[in-house]
Protein backbone atom coordinates (compact mmCIF):
# COMPACT_ATOMS: atom_id res chain seq x y z
CA UNK A 1 0.00 0.00 0.00
CA UNK A 2 2.97 2.05 0.31
CA UNK A 3 2.50 2.93 4.00
CA UNK A 4 5.17 2.73 6.67
CA UNK A 5 4.51 1.00 9.71
CA UNK A 6 6.03 1.02 12.94
CA UNK A 7 4.85 -2.36 14.72
CA UNK A 8 5.72 -4.03 18.27
CA UNK A 9 4.61 -5.30 21.74
CA UNK A 10 5.14 -2.38 24.09
CA UNK A 11 2.64 0.74 23.79
CA UNK A 12 4.82 3.25 25.42
CA UNK A 13 7.81 2.21 22.84
CA UNK A 14 5.13 2.38 20.29
CA UNK A 15 4.36 5.97 21.11
CA UNK A 16 7.99 6.81 21.28
CA UNK A 17 8.09 5.36 17.57
CA UNK A 18 5.56 7.15 16.63
CA UNK A 19 6.30 10.33 18.27
CA UNK A 20 9.59 10.39 16.66
CA UNK A 21 7.92 9.76 13.33
CA UNK A 22 5.59 12.75 14.30
CA UNK A 23 8.08 15.14 14.80
CA UNK A 24 10.46 14.21 11.91
CA UNK A 25 7.06 14.92 9.37
CA UNK A 26 6.33 18.24 11.16
CA UNK A 27 10.24 19.71 11.02
CA UNK A 28 10.27 19.34 7.32
CA UNK A 29 6.14 20.27 6.73
CA UNK A 30 7.98 23.58 8.74
CA UNK A 31 11.14 24.01 6.75
CA UNK A 32 8.97 23.90 3.30
CA UNK A 33 6.20 26.25 4.66
CA UNK A 34 6.10 29.93 5.43
CA UNK A 35 2.98 29.78 7.60
CA UNK A 36 2.59 27.69 10.21
CA UNK A 37 1.96 24.01 10.31
CA UNK A 38 -1.42 22.88 10.76
CA UNK A 39 -2.08 19.36 13.15
CA UNK A 40 -5.55 18.29 12.73
CA UNK A 41 -6.24 15.37 15.57
CA UNK A 42 -8.68 13.15 17.04
CA UNK A 43 -9.49 12.57 20.28
CA UNK A 44 -8.23 10.04 22.43
CA UNK A 45 -6.35 8.57 24.52
CA UNK A 46 -4.07 6.94 22.51
CA UNK A 47 -3.58 10.13 20.55
CA UNK A 48 -2.89 11.85 24.08
CA UNK A 49 0.07 9.31 24.75
CA UNK A 50 1.28 9.67 21.26
CA UNK A 51 1.25 13.67 22.28
CA UNK A 52 3.11 12.80 25.52
CA UNK A 53 5.81 11.05 24.10
CA UNK A 54 6.51 13.80 21.46
CA UNK A 55 6.28 16.81 23.67
CA UNK A 56 8.83 14.34 26.34
CA UNK A 57 11.42 14.43 22.68
CA UNK A 58 14.23 16.74 23.48
CA UNK A 59 14.03 20.21 21.54
CA UNK A 60 10.44 19.36 20.03
CA UNK A 61 9.42 22.76 21.58
CA UNK A 62 11.14 24.77 18.73
CA UNK A 63 8.39 22.32 16.22
CA UNK A 64 5.20 22.67 18.64
CA UNK A 65 5.84 26.47 18.76
CA UNK A 66 5.10 26.90 15.21
CA UNK A 67 2.24 24.44 14.92
CA UNK A 68 -1.81 25.35 14.63
CA UNK A 69 -3.52 22.56 16.36
CA UNK A 70 -7.32 21.90 15.36
CA UNK A 71 -9.73 18.98 15.71
CA UNK A 72 -10.58 16.70 13.02
CA UNK A 73 -13.54 15.35 14.70
CA UNK A 74 -15.59 16.34 18.03
CA UNK A 75 -19.15 15.56 20.06
CA UNK A 76 -21.98 18.44 19.53
CA UNK A 77 -21.00 19.11 23.29
CA UNK A 78 -19.25 21.71 25.06
CA UNK A 79 -15.56 22.12 25.16
CA UNK A 80 -15.97 20.90 29.31
CA UNK A 81 -18.64 17.96 28.67
CA UNK A 82 -16.63 15.04 29.98
CA UNK A 83 -17.75 13.44 26.01
CA UNK A 84 -15.68 16.54 24.24
CA UNK A 85 -12.82 15.08 22.99
CA UNK A 86 -10.92 18.41 23.21
CA UNK A 87 -11.15 18.11 26.80
CA UNK A 88 -9.02 15.17 27.75
CA UNK A 89 -6.50 17.06 24.85
CA UNK A 90 -6.66 19.87 26.33
CA UNK A 91 -6.25 18.93 30.59
CA UNK A 92 -3.51 16.51 29.13
CA UNK A 93 -1.85 17.95 26.82
CA UNK A 94 -2.35 21.80 25.57
CA UNK A 95 -2.97 23.44 29.04
CA UNK A 96 0.52 22.22 30.70
CA UNK A 97 2.24 23.09 27.18
CA UNK A 98 0.53 26.11 27.44
CA UNK A 99 1.56 26.71 31.10
CA UNK A 100 5.54 25.59 30.32
CA UNK A 101 5.25 28.48 27.81
CA UNK A 102 6.06 25.31 24.65
CA UNK A 103 2.83 27.01 22.63
CA UNK A 104 -0.08 29.61 23.33
CA UNK A 105 -3.29 29.73 23.54
CA UNK A 106 -3.58 31.30 19.86
CA UNK A 107 -2.19 28.09 18.24
CA UNK A 108 -4.72 26.07 20.06
CA UNK A 109 -8.42 25.70 17.59
CA UNK A 110 -11.01 24.09 19.37
CA UNK A 111 -14.32 23.53 17.96
CA UNK A 112 -17.13 24.94 19.53
CA UNK A 113 -20.65 23.30 19.32
CA UNK A 114 -22.82 26.64 18.27
CA UNK A 115 -26.51 24.78 18.73
CA UNK A 116 -28.05 28.02 17.71
CA UNK A 117 -26.78 27.49 14.48
CA UNK A 118 -28.70 25.19 12.01
CA UNK A 119 -25.05 24.02 10.84
CA UNK A 120 -23.21 23.64 15.02
CA UNK A 121 -20.58 26.25 13.32
CA UNK A 122 -18.75 23.95 10.62
CA UNK A 123 -19.14 26.80 8.50
CA UNK A 124 -17.28 29.02 10.91
CA UNK A 125 -14.79 25.82 11.95
CA UNK A 126 -13.52 25.67 8.16
CA UNK A 127 -13.20 29.49 7.23
CA UNK A 128 -10.83 29.21 10.43
CA UNK A 129 -8.66 26.48 8.79
CA UNK A 130 -8.61 28.57 5.79
CA UNK A 131 -6.96 31.50 7.85
CA UNK A 132 -4.57 28.71 7.46
CA UNK A 133 -4.61 27.33 4.19
CA UNK A 134 -7.92 25.50 4.08
CA UNK A 135 -6.25 22.39 4.57
CA UNK A 136 -4.35 20.10 6.90
CA UNK A 137 -0.38 19.95 7.00
CA UNK A 138 -0.79 16.24 9.16
CA UNK A 139 -3.42 14.36 10.43
CA UNK A 140 -2.92 11.87 13.40
CA UNK A 141 -6.36 9.35 13.61
CA UNK A 142 -6.82 6.43 15.87
CA UNK A 143 -8.59 3.69 13.96
CA UNK A 144 -11.59 2.32 16.33
CA UNK A 145 -12.89 -0.86 17.05
CA UNK A 146 -14.82 -0.89 13.93
CA UNK A 147 -12.73 -0.05 11.33
CA UNK A 148 -13.45 3.73 11.61
CA UNK A 149 -11.73 7.12 11.89
CA UNK A 150 -12.40 10.31 13.48
CA UNK A 151 -16.64 10.64 12.57
CA UNK A 152 -16.95 8.43 9.81
CA UNK A 153 -18.37 5.37 10.91
CA UNK A 154 -18.46 2.07 8.73
CA UNK A 155 -20.87 2.39 5.64
CA UNK A 156 -22.23 5.99 7.26
CA UNK A 157 -23.72 8.74 5.15
CA UNK A 158 -21.32 11.10 5.69
CA UNK A 159 -18.54 8.57 3.69
CA UNK A 160 -20.08 9.78 0.55
CA UNK A 161 -19.70 13.72 1.33
CA UNK A 162 -17.30 15.13 -1.83
CA UNK A 163 -17.09 18.50 -0.63
CA UNK A 164 -14.07 19.47 1.14
CA UNK A 165 -15.91 20.49 4.65
CA UNK A 166 -16.80 19.66 7.98
CA UNK A 167 -19.66 18.22 8.86
CA UNK A 168 -22.09 18.09 11.71
CA UNK A 169 -24.27 15.30 11.89
CA UNK A 170 -26.88 13.50 13.89
CA UNK A 171 -27.41 9.76 14.36
CA UNK A 172 -23.87 8.44 15.26
CA UNK A 173 -23.68 4.52 15.36
CA UNK A 174 -22.13 5.25 18.54
CA UNK A 175 -22.79 7.58 21.49
CA UNK A 176 -23.22 10.61 21.52
CA UNK A 177 -25.43 10.62 18.35
CA UNK A 178 -24.20 14.21 17.28
CA UNK A 179 -21.34 14.99 16.38
CA UNK A 180 -18.46 16.76 13.99
CA UNK A 181 -16.19 15.37 11.65
CA UNK A 182 -13.98 16.42 8.61
CA UNK A 183 -14.89 14.89 5.68
CA UNK A 184 -12.70 12.41 3.52
CA UNK A 185 -12.10 15.08 1.11
CA UNK A 186 -10.56 17.15 4.09
CA UNK A 187 -8.60 14.72 5.71
CA UNK A 188 -7.03 13.81 2.29
CA UNK A 189 -6.02 17.56 1.73
CA UNK A 190 -2.79 16.13 4.24
CA UNK A 191 0.37 15.72 3.30
CA UNK A 192 0.84 13.28 5.89
CA UNK A 193 -0.76 10.95 8.11
CA UNK A 194 -0.12 9.34 11.75
CA UNK A 195 -2.59 5.99 11.75
CA UNK A 196 -2.40 4.54 15.65
CA UNK A 197 -3.88 1.39 15.50
CA UNK A 198 -3.64 -0.06 18.91
CA UNK A 199 -5.55 -2.17 21.15
CA UNK A 200 -6.53 -6.48 20.46
CA UNK A 201 -10.29 -5.06 20.04
CA UNK A 202 -9.41 -3.64 16.54
CA UNK A 203 -7.46 -7.23 15.59
CA UNK A 204 -10.70 -7.46 12.79
CA UNK A 205 -10.58 -3.99 12.02
CA UNK A 206 -6.44 -3.78 11.47
CA UNK A 207 -7.45 -7.22 9.43
CA UNK A 208 -10.03 -5.11 7.25
CA UNK A 209 -7.66 -2.24 6.74
CA UNK A 210 -4.83 -4.73 5.25
CA UNK A 211 -7.15 -6.36 2.78
CA UNK A 212 -7.24 -4.58 -0.24
CA UNK A 213 -10.58 -5.66 -1.55
CA UNK A 214 -11.84 -3.92 1.17
CA UNK A 215 -13.33 -0.74 0.60
CA UNK A 216 -13.20 2.43 2.51
CA UNK A 217 -17.15 2.37 2.87
CA UNK A 218 -16.57 -0.88 4.84
CA UNK A 219 -13.21 0.54 6.62
CA UNK A 220 -12.82 4.32 7.15
CA UNK A 221 -9.43 3.96 8.02
CA UNK A 222 -8.52 3.08 4.69
CA UNK A 223 -8.91 6.51 3.46
CA UNK A 224 -5.27 7.01 4.21
CA UNK A 225 -4.85 5.41 1.42
CA UNK A 226 -5.50 8.66 -0.25
CA UNK A 227 -2.75 10.52 1.55
CA UNK A 228 1.14 10.55 0.00
CA UNK A 229 2.85 10.03 3.30
CA UNK A 230 1.27 7.62 5.94
CA UNK A 231 2.70 5.78 8.90
CA UNK A 232 0.75 3.14 10.87
CA UNK A 233 1.63 2.40 14.53
CA UNK A 234 -0.01 -1.15 15.72
CA UNK A 235 0.73 -3.86 17.68
CA UNK A 236 -1.63 -6.13 15.57
CA UNK A 237 -0.54 -8.28 13.09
Amino acid sequence: MGIKFIKGTDKEQLFSAGADELLTILKSQIALSDSQVVLGLCGGRSIVGLLKALVATPNSDQVLSKIKFFMVDERLVPLDHEDSNFKLLNELMFLPQIVSGAITQDQVHPFIAQSSKTDWGVGSYLTELSEFGGKFSTIVLSMGEDGHVAGLFPEHPMLAVSDKVFLAYEGSPKPPQQRMTASIPLLQTADSAILLALGEPRKDAFKRFMDPGVSVEKCPSKLVEGISNVCVVTDLG
